[in-house]
């Protein structure tokens, strides 16, 4: 069985331990575990339901070049995803649903990719590049990183980030960008290194000590970290100030009613209502609850881990520009994505990570390309996008060399 499963893994030309036990994988490798054990049935039919999320670059290539190959050998695949470039590389047809409803069916050819998220959100939208950015207004500094290590990753990190400021953190799957978003929230222990909020040095041992220093983190698996699916909304977002809401072992149930109703209101969830189960709402409206949950308690520093994976274009516009009103009202905002578009929409600054160290610490304004007009802006996200591409890349060469 281990040598079959190694097999697979050399077909998608990855690498992931066969003796590994899954629940110790990150999520990229969970992914990848996930597709090989579909591709080991020698299916006629292959469906793929967003099967990037959570793979690098890299990876998707590989993945892209094996599918080329299944199709060639004459099986049929569908392909489902949130991310228009990838549909429009792999596709030779597309169908687009809305509100569980069919739309359109058309070849490629007939389907640029303006007109697909027009069928997608209902109405002309030029996706990320139609989001307001707004001129940031950084205020004092909030975090402050001296060689913070943890016990495998992050390495020796130092890093600034000031209240009003949204900082981006880019690498390829296993640079540890989720690794010190573990050790900031308190989840993984700091090995060393010292972290400072508002200028005094804090012992985060555990997330209760990240949340009472006003540290919150919205995680990457939003369906067994984030919510409680078979509990309402409300349940679900109440849940990180229950204790505020409790005397005598009693919530209080209009106050938990008050504050559902006004982060609803506040993110426009789209629920039938608070009592809803959350596993009823679409990808990108229990995001928002996630999120919700969060803001309940008043976090100075939000960090969020991949918080657009898997949802749609219009509600991926919707969370960023959140993210862009919570940094103008002066909460710290750290994102990490792997999706450049949005990292480049959403943040002020962006550091590049490789093998757990930060490698480059880049202002979004470093990677405009001045030859491309002002007013033209989904050419200048385009242009951004390719050049953040390039520093990541090259951190990868970095790495190679001094691995010999």
């Amino acid at each position: 069985a281990e040598r079959r499963a190694a097999d697979l893994f050399a077909l998608l030309d990855v690498v992931v331990d066969p003796k590994a036990i899954v629940g110790d994988l990150g999520a990229g490798q969970k992914q990848l575990t996930e597709i090989a054990k579909a591709i080991s049935q020698d299916a006629k039919v292959l469906v793929l339901d967003e099967p990037s999320t959570a793979l690098a670059v890299s990876d998707v290539e590989r993945l892209f070049v094996f599918l080329q190959k299944l199709k060639a050998k004459g099986v049929a695949i569908i392909y489902v995803s949130h991310r228009m470039d990838e549909i429009a590389r792999i596709a030779d047809r597309a169908t687009i649903l809305r509100d569980g409803r069919h739309v359109i069916t058309a070849p490629l050819s007939e389907l640029p990719i303006d007109t697909m998220i027009e069928h997608i959100v209902g109405r002309r939208s030029k996706g990320l590049s139609d989001v307001e950015r707004g001129v940031a207004v950084k205020g004092d500094v909030l975090l402050e990183l001296d060689n913070v290590s943890g016990q495998h990753k992050p390495e020796n990190v130092s890093l600034t980030l000031h209240r009003g400021e949204v900082l981006g953190l880019a690498g390829l799957l296993g640079s540890g960008r989720s690794s010190l978003a573990r050790v900031m929230a308190g989840i993984d222990p700091v090995a060393k290194g010292e972290i400072r909020i508002k200028g005094r040095a804090v012992s985060i041992r555990k997330p209760a000590d990240a949340i009472a220093a006003g540290v919150a983190l919205v995680p990457e698996a939003r369906a067994t970290q984030g919510i409680i699916p078979d509990h309402s909304v409300a349940s679900n977002m109440i849940l990180a100030v229950i204790d505020r809401l409790s005397a005598g072992g009693l919530v209080d149930t209009k106050a938990a009613n008050d504050l559902t109703d006004a982060q609803i209101e506040r993110l426009r969830v789209k629920t039938a209502s608070r009592d809803h189960a959350v596993s009823t709402l679409s990808g990108g409206n229990q995001q928002k609850v996630v999120i919700g949950k969060w803001l309940a308690t008043n976090p100075d520093i939000l960090i969020l881990d991949e918080p657009t994976a898997g949802i749609d274009i219009g509600s991926k516009s919707e969370i960023i520009r959140l993210v862009r009103e919570l940094a103008a009202a002066g909460k710290g905002i750290i994102m990490i994505s792997s999706e450049l578009s949005e990292l480049l929409t959403a943040c002020d600054r962006i550091l590049v990570m490789s093998e757990g160290r930060v490698h480059q610490d880049l202002p979004r304004e470093a990677l405009e390309d001045p030859s491309v007009p002002a007013d033209d802006l989904a050419h200048r996200l385009q242009a951004a996008e390719q050049r953040l591409q390039i520093e990541i890349q090259k951190t990868l060469a970095v790495q190679e060399v001094s691995h010999g």
